[in-house]
């Protein structure tokens, strides 16, 4: 017989981890200065990921959706998630990004 999944944490508003401060912020947590982009998330799967590790590695980010064009014979426009980081961050992000193989170009 299997065993039961652990139970999920407690979640408090906003649906974070109760006990734990989440790393996402407002684009305003970065008013005056000039946020670095790190990754752009073209799949769902990666965005939450990518939200998953800034949020474990305990740097501050901002996400916002935009555009992007993809294809080289038949170009198209598509949505990502842009993950911004402040400057100081911008290292680190780019190593734990890194780390889990998300392929990270040089700034």
């Amino acid at each position: 017989m299997l065993a039961a999944p652990p139970a999920a944490p407690p979640r408090g508003p906003g649906g974070c981890v109760k006990g734990r401060a989440m790393a996402r912020r407002e684009p305003e947590h970065f008013d005056g200065v000039e946020p670095a982009l790190v990754y752009v998330a073209r799949k769902l799967r990666h965005a939450v990921r990518v939200e998953a590790l800034l949020t474990a590695a305990d740097i501050d980010y901002v996400v916002e959706t935009d555009t992007f064009t993809a294809g080289v014979i038949f170009r198209t426009e598509r949505t990502g998630a842009f993950f911004y980081v402040a400057p100081d961050d911008e290292p680190r992000a780019r190593d734990v990004l890194a780390q889990e193989g998300y392929a990270v170009k040089a700034p």
